[in-house]
């Protein structure tokens, strides 16, 4: 894949800042004051907030992928089972 002694490049430029930046959290955020943001986030959701629902699922269920829109393009539905000179 890469040549000998050649370890692909730095990986991500932002890596470090980002741990150094989660580890300072980390210390602030005391495991009772998180669990507390994460139950008002819940309730939050549970009473219609979209941003907490959000917030929510994308934690729980990962990000959702962007949706694509195909418009002004015709398109002709056929069963599985037809033959190319039937379309």
């Amino acid at each position: 894949m890469y040549a000998p002694g050649n370890s692909g490049g730095p990986g991500n430029p932002m890596g470090r800042y980002q741990e150094q930046f989660r580890n300072i959290l980390m210390k602030c955020v005391k495991k009772k004051q998180f669990k507390d943001l994460v139950k008002k986030v819940y309730q939050d959701a549970m009473a219609g907030d979209p941003t907490a629902r959000k917030i929510l699922f994308g934690r729980l269920l990962g990000k959702e992928t962007q949706a694509i829109e195909i418009s002004g393009i015709p398109i002709k539905l056929y069963d599985v089972g037809s033959s190319p000179e039937n379309i």
